[in-house]
């Protein structure tokens, strides 16, 4: 009586639920705990990790520092190498017999007083400049010759140096030579040397003297920025001895300071605000990467102006002196609250140091958002360990309770299921799964089903035969509905025919009765009779040919009426075809022109059947283009496709759009004021099309009023 709602819980839902919660809930619990003490566990091993992985980087970038000092370490070594070489070589020819060759300097003599050797190319040979303040020129001609005896040299080292930028020797009595090639007139011109130039008044003379190198060593020049193309450079230099312990000059290596500075800073540090430089022993700035940006400041001034624009608030001074307090070491120093490292490291073979200033923060922060990283994957893979044993739990679960659940409701809804589908047809026999009041239920309603499904098995092959047999009779009686059109057709047919042949036999039947009832009647002259005569015998003719286009519509698709197949050339049937049209209009003015393909291929058909075809549509055509003073008729022939095509182009009175597809009609005359007196019986273009259809051809038209009509006939070229 009363229906429960269709929206309530299935009771094994209920079953399902209740054990998902009771299982679900100690486990949640449970993952929310370790995930806590987990994530404690990792932030407070975190500081540990940072602590130990700065140590290494900082290693890691000491091990770089140490590998760009041992680099320069090496190019310092190269470069006194190669000094020594070349000051053993210019004692070797001071000091021995050598003979000059004979050869002269030519020297220019300015109006300042001093002489220098102009060049072409700076590359090819060192020159010479001699001092206003030179004496005793004649030997220092000779000494001078014996230094440019050393080109070759000076240019091997020079160009096997990437550091180098100019060799030089200075004599003792102030003469330069200097290779490659330097303009001296102008640095002096400009005011950057003195025409007067005394050697002894510049570093790179002097530190080499015996007063200030005793020992002959290679000495090293602060950076300095007179006398050169570049604006700072450092020089190392050597003096040069005769055997009787006379210094006879120096000879010197200018290595500009953007040179080294392109040469270092190359350690594979990569920190953005990493500042790398030079120090000599006396605690001045040799070089620094950014001044190759900055040609024009000193070393010092690059690297306060470097510090400036990174925001690095200390002075050169007391960098300096944080460098010298820990040489070849890492130490901190802190700036503006923020923590530096600087490591430092010698150079073994000029006691110079190489410096770098790192930002702590630029080693820290990668660090630690390294071990964040970690730490959120480690975190994020034990929290997806803990959802899949929860995934896996709630799975277990599901299954289980579905199972309890589905076992104790399931027979009840399938016996449900199977009331519900009764109306749908469905009878099959629901299985038995327990042997107590739900088994012998399902029983009965088994039982209860074959019966009804026995019944309505019955009635269905009733209806089937019912309907097999209707449907027989809607066939029979659509077959009989088709015949009965056919006939209607076929006597519609019938009678049109007749009036059609009573109307086309009985007009010039009529007319020739009448022509000989005046023959046999009246007394006419010889002319007249002919004249007579010649209409009655038109008219027979036109009897014959209506008769004929009869006999042959009727019987070219009958057995008996067989077509006597033969290889025909295309090109000769035509011409036979336009021979006969043109014999029957011979009283007319006719031009036909013939546009044949070379080499035309045979066609396989009856020439008999194929020339009345083409002769009935050349008659056609020339039928319908007597309103024209000459008429002119276009036959083309040419292959295509493995087809043949010809074409038939009159200048007639074309035919109407509307009446286009009326063409091939049997009896159809287009009604025009232009047809009238145009005589036939509608027939030659039905019997031409199905000669060509019948060769397995076609035949389409085009027209246009007054303008003339196309024929197209396409034939195979191979039909046997």
């Amino acid at each position: 009586m009363f229906r429960i709602s269709k929206h309530r819980l299935p009771f094994f839902q209920k079953i399902l639920l209740l054990n998902l919660i009771l299982t679900l809930l100690p486990i949640l619990f449970l993952c929310i705990y370790n995930y806590l003490l987990v994530s404690k566990a990792y932030k407070s091993n975190s500081e540990s990790q940072v602590e130990n992985q700065l140590h290494n980087v900082l290693q890691e970038r000491r091990l770089a520092v140490e590998k760009e000092a041992e680099s320069i370490h090496l190019k310092i070594q190269q470069t006194e190498s190669n000094l020594e070489m070349i000051r053993r070589q210019a004692e070797y020819l001071f000091n021995t017999q050598y003979e000059i060759p004979n050869r002269e300097l030519h020297l220019i003599e300015d109006e300042k007083g001093y002489l220098w050797e102009p060049y072409n190319n700076r590359y090819l040979s060192s020159n010479v400049f001699v001092s206003a303040k030179s004496k005793n020129l004649s030997n220092l001609n000779e000494e001078l010759l014996i230094i440019k005896e050393m080109n070759t040299i000076f240019k091997e080292t020079y160009t096997n140096s990437m550091l180098l930028h100019n060799i030089w020797f200075c004599h003792a009595n102030s003469a330069i030579i200097a290779y490659p090639a330097f303009n001296f007139k102008r640095e002096i011109d400009s005011g950057e040397a003195p025409a007067d130039l005394d050697v002894n008044d510049f570093e790179f003379y002097s530190i080499a003297d015996s007063t200030n190198n005793p020992n002959r060593e290679i000495k090293w020049t602060e950076p300095y920025d007179r006398f050169t193309a570049y604006s700072w450079v450092i020089s190392a230099t050597a003096p040069v001895y005769s055997n009787d312990r006379k210094l006879l000059g120096v000879i010197g290596f200018d290595l500009p300071l953007e040179f080294i500075s392109q040469s270092i800073g190359e350690s594979g540090i990569k920190e953005s605000k990493t500042v790398s430089f030079l120090v000599n022993a006396n605690e001045n700035i040799v070089s620094i990467p950014s001044l190759s940006g900055s040609p024009l400041l000193s070393p010092t001034e690059a690297l306060e102006q470097q510090l400036k624009e990174l925001h690095i608030g200390i002075d050169k001074d007391h960098l300096l002196k944080k460098i010298q307090a820990n040489p070849g070491d890492i130490s901190t120093i802190t700036i503006d609250a923020e923590t530096y490292y600087i490591i430092s490291e010698k150079i073994s073979s000029s006691n110079w140091l190489y410096n770098v200033l790192i930002p702590a923060k630029q080693l820290i922060d990668p660090i630690e958002n390294g071990i964040k990283q970690q730490e959120e994957i480690q975190l994020s893979s034990f929290l997806n360990d803990l959802l899949s044993i929860l995934l896996v739990t709630l799975v277990f679960t599901t299954l289980i309770s579905y199972f309890y659940s589905r076992k104790v409701t399931k027979p009840i809804k399938t016996l449900s299921q199977a009331i519900e589908s009764l109306p749908l047809g469905n009878y099959n026999p629901i299985p038995i799964t327990s042997n107590d009041e739900i088994g012998d239920l399902t029983d009965s309603f088994n039982r209860l089903s074959a019966t009804i499904q026995t019944l309505l098995s019955r009635l269905s092959n009733r209806a089937f035969q019912l309907k097999e047999k209707t449907e027989e009779l809607e066939g029979k009686n659509i077959e009989l509905e088709a015949n009965n059109e056919k006939l209607e057709e076929l006597k519609t047919a019938r009678t049109e025919l007749l009036v059609q042949l009573s109307h086309d036999l009985k007009t010039p039947m009529t007319s020739i009765k009448g022509l000989l009832e005046v023959l046999s009647t009246y007394h006419l002259s010889r002319e007249k009779q002919e004249e007579l005569i010649d209409i009655i015998l038109k008219k027979m003719d036109f009897v014959t040919e209506l008769i004929d286009n009869l006999y042959e519509l009727t019987t070219h698709n009958s057995a008996e009426h067989e077509y006597n197949m033969e290889y025909i050339a295309i090109d000769m049937l035509v011409d036979h075809s336009i021979e006969l049209a043109s014999m029957q209009a011979y009283d007319l003015r006719i031009e036909i022109e013939k546009k044949y393909q070379d080499n035309l291929p045979i066609i396989y058909g009856d020439p008999k059947h194929l020339n009345r075809a083409f002769y009935n549509l050349l008659i056609n055509s020339i039928k319908y283009s007597k309103n024209q003073d000459m008429i002119h008729i276009i036959v083309r022939v040419y292959s295509k496709e493995e087809t043949i095509m010809v074409e038939i182009e009159d200048n007639g009175i074309g035919i109407s759009n509307e009446n286009l597809p009326k063409v091939f009609s049997k009896y159809f005359r287009e009604n025009r004021q232009e047809t009238k007196g145009i005589g036939g019986n509608g027939l030659g273009m039905v019997i031409a099309k199905q000669i060509i259809e019948r060769h397995n051809g076609n035949i389409s038209i085009k027209s246009q009023v007054n303008k003339g009509t196309t024929l197209f006939i396409q034939l195979p070229c191979d039909m046997g």
